[in-house]
């Protein structure tokens, strides 16, 4: 019996097996870069929220980065950091295990992981490593929070 050029049925599910592999494998990295691209631009806007909270509201707000997250606090008429309350964004601790808390300097100095905002915003970098990447998270006086490879200068 002479053999036509083309796959048999067992080589056609082979190759269709190995290339579902190649893709489950391909995606589940992906997703997993998406969810600290997501982590860290969500940290990036509610940075930038807070800071436009403090300064509107006349209330010092802080955000402290704690292992496997973060969550922000007010401070009361008593001298005291509680969690916000009302509706917001900033109510709520945020659990991120992907993010990796490396380093904050306030203008220049490093400090303990608590970024306080009164007032107009501090100059701050916050060192964050995630599962693929270190970046920057660097806030500036004029309200603006922007994300850095670590590897880049600040601005």
């Amino acid at each position: 019996m002479k053999r036509t050029a083309g796959l048999t049925l067992i080589e056609l599910m082979v190759v269709i097996a190995i290339a579902a592999i190649a893709m489950t494998s391909l995606a589940v990295r992906g997703f997993a870069r998406d969810d600290g691209d997501r982590s860290l631009l969500r940290l990036r806007q509610l940075l930038a929220l807070a800071a436009e909270r403090a300064e509107i509201g006349g209330a010092a707000i802080a955000v402290d980065f704690e292992p496997g997250g973060y969550r922000f606090l007010r401070l009361d008429t008593r001298g005291q950091w509680l969690p916000p309350t009302g509706e917001s964004a900033l109510v709520e601790p945020r659990l991120e295990p992907d993010l990796h808390w490396r380093g904050l300097e306030v203008g220049g100095v490093a400090v303990p992981l608590r970024l306080v905002f009164a007032g107009q915003m501090p100059d701050f970098v916050l060192r964050v490593a995630t599962t693929t990447a270190e970046v920057k998270l660097v806030g500036r006086p004029n309200g603006s929070v922007v994300l850095l490879a670590a590897a880049e200068a600040t601005p």
